[in-house]
């Protein structure tokens, strides 16, 4: 008798603790759109293109580009001497995401870019990201104060440095728990030169530069520049070294530029003061072409006076006066 009931409760807490069993794996709670941990590594592309060529300051500013490519006017190819390469802090970089199907807005933040000695840039930046396709959007620069406009994916600069931009579409499954993806980034900004012929007279303080406005506006979606313009002024107060007579200064001013084309700076003004801003030599120039990741440079006299810069306006009349009646054969 001892037996069988004692056989029978085993039996039924068996019961029990495979019913519990089963009602635990049943209940387990079913994950929905997990996310996905993407981490990033980004390329920038620092190559500088050719500059656009220009004939000397004093005569007809710009000297034109000569060739076509596709309908879109290409400028000439200087020589490898002739290259440059904008320097500056590129210390953040700025994250964006939008749905692929609609572009519509997911999220922005900004990281931190740390420069190795190699020239690379290794950021920290990683993401939880649903399941789903997305564009990934970058612009990788160095001002602090530069801000983001979520309704339009625009960024405003209050200055212009080097400035990165690219973006790639993303595709994340279900099935992925952990992805990497690399995104290459390339020159956003257009450079505009002035190259001195001469050396800088003992009297020249100061050079600027003032112009009738520069683009500042730069699309993280797809990398369009606004159509906002704003004055940058630029001012070089000369060194002790600057004044050698085998030194020549150059000045560099950037602005962004659109992805392909040309576009146009409509007015510069260029001017070499002394110290009580007396202005020694000045020169304007209109209808500045730009073109993204080159640099259109002017080439001439920056600092010294030159009477060939004088205009003089001619008036010839074409009517003869008396003839001057000579005899050959007297002479």
């Amino acid at each position: 008798m001892k037996k069988t009931v004692f056989f029978t409760w085993a039996s039924i807490l068996l019961l029990c603790l495979t019913s519990c069993s089963e009602e635990s794996v049943l209940e387990e709670p079913e994950i929905k759109n997990p996310v996905v941990t993407v981490k990033f590594k980004l390329a920038l592309r620092q190559e500088i293109s050719s500059f656009q060529k220009t004939k000397n300051m004093p005569g007809n500013l710009p000297a034109g580009p000569t060739t076509k490519v596709d309908g879109n006017v290409t400028p000439s190819n200087p020589s490898e001497e002739e290259q440059a390469t904008p320097t500056s802090d590129i210390s953040f970089v700025e994250y964006a995401l939008y749905k692929n199907d609609d572009n519509s807005f997911v999220k922005h933040t900004r990281a931190a870019l740390t420069a190795n000695k190699d020239g690379s840039y290794t950021t920290d930046l990683q993401d939880g990201i649903k399941p789903g396709t997305y564009k990934v959007c970058f612009i990788a620069h160095g001002i602090g104060a530069a801000t983001f406009d979520e309704s339009t994916g625009m960024m405003t600069f209050p200055k212009i440095e080097d400035t990165f931009w690219g973006n790639d579409e993303l595709e994340v499954t279900a099935e992925e728990k952990e992805k990497t993806t690399t995104v290459e980034l390339t020159r956003a900004i257009a450079g505009i030169e002035f190259k001195a012929t001469d050396a800088v007279p003992s009297n020249i303080y100061q050079f600027t530069i003032a112009s009738s406005g520069f683009y500042n506006t730069l699309s993280i979606l797809d990398g369009s520049v606004g159509s906002n313009l704003i004055e940058i002024p630029y001012s070089y107060l000369f060194k002790s070294e600057d004044y050698a007579a085998d030194k020549r200064i150059n000045h560099i001013i950037y602005t962004f530029a659109p992805e392909s084309g040309e576009a146009q700076i409509n007015e510069m003004s260029i001017a070499a003061k002394e110290k009580e801003g007396l202005i020694i030599r000045q020169k304007q120039i209109n209808n500045i072409p730009i073109y993204r990741n080159r640099i259109t440079r002017y080439t001439g006299t920056l600092y010294t006076p030159n009477i060939t810069d004088t205009q003089f306006n001619l008036t010839i009349n074409k009517e003869w006066g008396e003839y001057v009646e000579k005899d050959l054969d007297t002479l």
